[in-house]
């Protein structure tokens, strides 16, 4: 019975046995006072014996299960009530009525006594069976629930065990994807100085319609950061600007633009947020920021490259021609060759572009600086590239690969022909153009950079009788240098012997010198 409330009840039998005494004590209470001494002393002892009759009688415990934490099979255990009987230990004695009938009264009732206290006791062992069954049954149950619940208790427990190992494992991982703020914060912890997690961390933010936070956390950042990391905080500084360009008004983005001027380079500031309006179809303002920077910075070809390719990208090829001339007047004379180039680069690369223009461009450098071998290369780079690109129109037309290309045969008549034009694409000029390079007056090293090139163009686009010509070319040029060479060094031996010569006629008319100098004195 354990942790139980336990509820002593008494049995019908136990209220007539009280109703009984109280009768008794009533007749004694009547008895006449010349009763003697030895009468009520015994009437006085059967009292007290019938009052402990009365507190040892016949009880029944009502057993209450007590609340417990267990589960929900152990409440079902516990839902009956559980009732032991416990047994008598004898039965009231009757009071005396009078002293002639005392000795008599007390013999039967005590004969009666036993024969009940026998009967009782044979109860009682029989209730004690039955109750022994029931509560060995019970018991049973009780145990069998008990040891149910603690394995599920047990189970639980591994489960939950496993459960956090496996977080904690994550947790390990550094290439787990944080989850929620608790894991950026903790990712920071380590690696303060990282402007990717903390970007990672603002657009978590913004991905939760948390701009403010996301706001808060690029100004921490822009803290935390050391000023030493200036990169990293350049990163953190575009995307403040670039959350305040998609979420912000007007006036926080300029608040923001202005701060960011004053901390980090301004002409990237300006280049990268001009990109930024760009990318964000604010082109008015992207326009406004690349004129602005270029007139801020006017000395710089990179500005104004910026602002010409920026005018090409929105089909105002006019417009992005006209910078030129505008940008040579104020960027200084050393840098004009590589901003010339750039436009013809440009004239060659975008769609909208003229290649004539950029052939323009490139023979006039040439022809001035024939021995500018960067500008050579870029020149051919730009009409190999025309090719190049004809060729990737025909296989995207027709979904051919690589291998395709480099053996026909086994394409329709159709896709040969499409491709075979495509490789003759402007071969004429590039051929004449690789023959004028090749025999530049320039060092050897450079010479056989563009034969090179030129045999590479060959296989790729022309026929084996084309790649035996170049190879028959760079053969030539090859005899041409030994022929000088060992022309100069004939020359070399020759000037030697002549001065050999004239060395020893001026040595001997030296001694002869001498000789007469030496008869005169002698004379």
């Amino acid at each position: 019975l354990k942790q139980s409330n336990i509820h002593v009840m008494n049995d019908d039998d136990d209220d007539d046995d009280d109703d009984d005494d109280d009768e008794d004590e009533e007749d004694d209470d009547g008895d006449d006072s010349s009763s003697s001494s030895s009468a009520s002393d015994e009437d006085d002892d059967e009292d007290d014996d019938d009052d402990d009759d009365d507190e040892d009688g016949d009880t029944r415990m009502v057993v209450e299960p007590a609340e417990s934490d267990s589960s929900d099979a152990d409440d079902d255990e516990f839902a009956h009530v559980q009732t032991l009987s416990i047994p008598k230990a004898g039965r009231l004695k009757p009071p005396a009525q009078d002293d002639d009938s005392d000795s008599d009264s007390v013999a039967e009732s005590d004969s009666d006594d036993d024969e009940e206290q026998d009967e009782d006791n044979d109860a009682a062992a029989m209730d004690e069976s039955s109750d022994s069954d029931d509560s060995d049954d019970d018991s049973s149950k009780t145990s069998r629930a008990r040891q149910k619940s603690r394995s599920a208790k047990r189970l639980e427990k591994k489960r939950e065990e496993r459960r956090l190992a496996e977080r904690e494992m994550a947790l390990l991982d550094d290439g787990r994807k944080p989850e929620s703020a608790s894991d950026f914060e903790r990712l920071l912890m380590a690696s303060p100085q990282s402007s990717y997690l903390w970007i990672q961390y603002v657009a978590f933010h913004v991905s939760m319609s948390e701009v403010d936070k996301a706001r808060a956390v690029a100004n921490r950042a822009l803290k935390q950061i050391s000023f030493r990391e200036e990169e990293e905080k350049f990163n953190v500084w575009m995307a403040l600007l670039n959350l305040e360009n998609m979420y912000g008004t007007p006036q926080t983005m300029a608040s923001v633009f202005e701060r960011a001027l004053k901390q980090n380079d301004a002409k990237k500031t300006y280049l990268k947020v001009a990109n930024m309006y760009e990318m964000s179809d604010k082109t008015e303002l992207a326009e406004q920021c690349l004129r602005r920077v270029c007139k801020k910075f006017n000395t710089d070809q990179d500005v104004w490259m910026e602002l010409t390719r920026f005018l090409f990208r929105q089909e105002r090829q006019d417009e992005a021609r006209q910078v030129l001339p505008t940008a040579l007047q104020t960027v200084p004379k050393q840098h004009h060759i590589m901003l010339i180039t750039a436009n013809a680069r440009l004239e060659f690369k975008m769609d909208n572009g003229s290649p004539e223009r950029g052939r323009t461009y490139f023979e006039g450098i040439v022809s001035n600086y024939p021995k500018r071998v960067d500008v050579w290369n870029m020149y051919l780079d730009m009409e190999v590239g025309l090719a190049h690109r004809a060729v990737k129109a025909v296989r995207d037309k027709y979904g051919l690969s690589a291998e395709d290309v480099a053996d026909a045969s086994s394409l329709k008549s159709k896709q040969r022909q499409a491709l075979a034009k495509a490789k003759r694409t402007n071969a004429a000029a590039i051929r004449r153009l690789f023959e004028r390079a090749i025999v530049l007056k320039v060092s050897s090293k450079k010479i056989r950079f563009f034969f090179k090139k030129y045999l590479a163009y060959e296989k790729a686009f022309g026929s084996a009788e084309s790649a035996e010509h170049v190879k028959d070319a760079a053969k030539q040029y090859v005899q041409r240098q030994l022929a000088a060479a060992a022309a100069s060094a004939g020359g070399s031996t020759a000037s030697g012997s002549e001065d050999e010569s004239d060395s020893e006629d001026s040595s001997s008319g030296s001694d002869s010198d001498s000789d007469s100098d030496s008869d005169s004195d002698s004379e």
